[in-house]
């Protein structure tokens, strides 16, 4: 889990409707047994070893893949065949340290990465891949492109208007030019969690996941409408009076050592929503959610990686069409085997540290 700063809305106008998805504690091996899987191997080379991916992109040709311990974005086919790095790390005026999340530009033609670290966007060509140019920006967590081609961006300690409300989105044009602020707070406690990225996009638009609010909300200019309100069946967030009294000072030791979830993750389709949450330390939990017959059903991760034989299975991180993307570990797949001979074949042609594999889960 990945330490952060815990963001927290409050939202003054009026409330818009919105859908609460209840997902009920409802293990139904038949519905994980359903499930259909792809597998996509990444090659390992010894210019390409990755440790963890902290976000990754598919297209029809191409995945695209940031690790979070070397730091570096990756450049796949579809075939899992490694092609080359994209940007060099370093503090020089075309280098990156530290990139939080990256955007793919069709309309531009450009891959945009963005450091909070040396506080700046860089610009690359998206088929030489040559860098183009750099923006400077204030410091930010993560950051998120509209359907506008305005930017949205997160900030744990806040921005801060004219009259020093505090705001943990703004939002700027392309160029940065400042253009609102949205998602106001009075929370801002020290040593917050989360588990993957808190922006998520659907062909409908970018999302907003924060990791400990049970809201998604919809990104536009204006204060973002709130789409769904989580609700899960045996399991609670914790109210924002518990926060404020027993949270501030160290948000991690105290939902860690409480029976509250600690932190959650939302990805969605266009049938299905898939939540991923920890509890009560690491006890991590795997949802679904199909949008249309509402019906719902929530394992123990072990437990579900034991139905479905996704061995290593680590959480989802995007989607991919009507797929979800999530990886799996393949030392622990080489380490327990799986009941899936396609698993277990592509077990038998694994090296020492291998790069995790991709799997496309419908």
């Amino acid at each position: 889990m990945i330490l952060s700063v815990l963001i927290s809305c409050q939202r003054k106008e009026k409330q818009t409707d919105h859908s609460i998805i209840y997902i009920k504690d409802n293990p139904d091996e038949t519905f994980a047994k359903g499930l259909t899987f792809q597998f996509i191997a990444l090659e390992t080379t010894d210019s390409c070893l990755i440790s963890n991916i902290k976000d990754i992109e598919m297209e029809a040709d191409n995945i695209y893949i940031l690790d979070d311990v070397n730091n570096q974005i990756y450049l796949f086919k579809n075939s899992g065949k490694f092609v080359r790095t994209i940007g060099q790390r370093g503090e020089g005026s075309a280098e990156y340290m530290m990139p939080s999340c990256f955007h793919i530009d069709k309309e531009k033609n450009e891959l945009v990465v963005a450091d909070p670290v040396l506080q700046k966007l860089l610009h690359y060509d998206l088929e030489t891949f040559e860098y183009r140019y750099g923006q400077q920006t204030e410091y930010f967590e993560e950051c998120a492109w509209l359907l506008t081609h305005d930017i949205a961006w997160v900030h744990g300690e806040g921005f801060q208007n004219s009259k020093r409300g505090r705001f943990y989105i703004k939002i700027t044009d392309d160029q940065l030019h400042f253009k609102t602020y949205v998602c106001s707070s009075d929370f801002f406690p020290q040593r917050g969690i989360r588990i993957g990225p808190m922006f998520y996009k659907t062909e409908d638009g970018i999302f907003l996941n924060l990791p400990f609010i049970p809201s998604v909300y919809k990104l536009e200019e204006n204060a973002p409408p709130e789409v769904y309100s989580i609700s899960v069946e045996n399991h609670s967030f914790a109210s924002r009076e518990w926060l404020k009294t027993k949270a501030e000072s160290n948000y991690m030791n105290a939902v860690i050592n409480s029976n509250y979830i600690s932190a959650y993750t939302i990805r969605e389709t266009a049938s299905l929503l898939a939540i991923t949450f920890y509890q009560k330390g690491n006890n991590s939990y795997i949802g679904f959610y199909n949008k249309q017959t509402k019906d719902s059903y929530l394992y123990k991760t072990s437990d579900f990686i034991k139905t479905t034989s996704l061995v290593g299975l680590g959480r989802i991180q995007n989607t991919y069409k009507d797929y979800f993307i999530a990886t799996l570990n393949p030392d622990i797949l080489k380490r327990d085997g799986s009941h899936l001979a396609e698993l277990n074949a592509l077990k038998e042609n694994l090296a020492e540290d291998s790069n995790p594999i991709i799997c496309l889960i419908k």
